[in-house]
């Protein structure tokens, strides 16, 4: 969100080639890469923008020129077969095993740019800057071109040591992927492992804070939600997240600046207003933080905050805090109707 238009469109080429990386040698797998573990970049030109725009832009003009020479292939073989049978005798043409390869490679060219396209930041911003669901449908085209590629070396250099370097590259993605989907095992799990391997990543950082939080520890979530912060000092949730965790350790006096630092950078989030607003409520400290509340109503009118800020203070006792309909789920012991 920081970063303009060639500075997105830079980043989201580097972010196009370290996938293609990922694709061909999953060494790190992660289910989320966000900010800033995928900074903006600082210039324009650099190798990895050039090689992802390189490999955006040739395939589509690759896969139409297999495309063509497959047919042209194709009306030769048809030629020759028909020129080689006897009169008389029944004609037929079957197209061969390197012409279906051929075909199934121009397809793999032109599906994955168009498969990842509308996911890579560069026609509109997403809130996620790289994740790996972005891959599966490329994932198909890639799949698409490895196998007729993996026959063509096999015909073309058949030898022990290629043969075994392609049987450990199959086990190193077999190994990879059974190890990977260990880390969906639950909610926990997978974030600590995505916080593990992109340890840059503000949002595996802060999602890593509420679960681990959400089972009793709460030290280890104010810990989390602090090198959260640290990598996303503009975020309004992770100002918001860290006084509430200092506010549920029965501290929110300590939890207050945070709170009021998140609560005026995102002036018209009722989720994240409801969940401090409440916890101050059950902590008692909303009588301590009247005037400042009503400083913050005149600051910003016709807001959620202005809202739910003057509410608390003037019916907050009529309601036990936030009215429930505006409450988070968790005070509300449930989904919402």
């Amino acid at each position: 969100m920081n970063a303009d238009g060639p500075q997105r469109i830079a980043g989201a080429l580097r972010v196009y080639a370290r996938g293609l990386g990922q694709l061909a040698l999953p060494i790190r797998l992660s289910g989320d890469y966000s900010f800033p573990a995928e900074p903006v970049p600082d210039r324009l030109i650099f190798p990895e923008s050039v090689l992802g725009g390189v490999l955006l832009a040739l395939p589509p003009v690759a896969a139409v020129g297999v495309w063509v020479s497959s047919l042209v292939r194709e009306w030769r073989e048809r030629r020759a077969s028909s020129s080689a049978t006897e009169p008389g005798a029944r004609r037929t043409w079957i197209p061969s095993l390197c012409f279906e390869h051929t075909v199934l490679v121009a397809v793999g060219l032109l599906w994955i740019p168009v498969a990842y396209f509308p996911h890579s930041n560069i026609p509109v911003v997403l809130p996620t800057v790289r994740a790996e669901r972005f891959w599966y449908m490329p994932a198909i085209g890639a799949a698409l071109i490895a196998g007729p590629a993996i026959v063509w070396l096999l015909r073309r250099f058949s030898s022990p040591v290629l043969r075994g370097a392609l049987i450990a590259w199959f086990a190193f993605q077999a190994f990879s992927a059974r190890w990977h989907a260990l880390d969906y095992t639950d909610d926990l799990v997978f974030w600590r492992a995505t916080m593990r391997s992109v340890p840059r990543s503000a949002k595996a950082q802060l999602n890593y804070s509420v679960m681990v939080g959400a089972r009793g520890d709460l030290q280890e979530r104010f810990v989390a939600n602090k090198r959260a912060l640290a990598l996303a000092p503009r975020w309004a949730m992770a100002h918001v997240y860290l006084g509430d965790t200092l506010c549920r350790l029965h501290r929110p006096a300590e939890g207050w600046p945070s709170y009021v630092r998140g609560f005026e950078l995102a002036p018209n989030d009722p989720n994240l207003i409801a969940l401090g607003l409440q916890c101050l409520w059950d902590e008692k400290s909303i009588e301590h933080r009247k005037d400042e509340l009503l400083r913050m109503v005149s600051e910003h009118p016709g807001s959620w905050l202005a809202f739910l800020a003057n509410d608390i203070v003037y019916s907050g006792k009529e309601h036990g805090g936030v009215q429930k309909q505006y409450r988070p789920r968790s005070y509300d012991g449930g989904p919402k109707e």
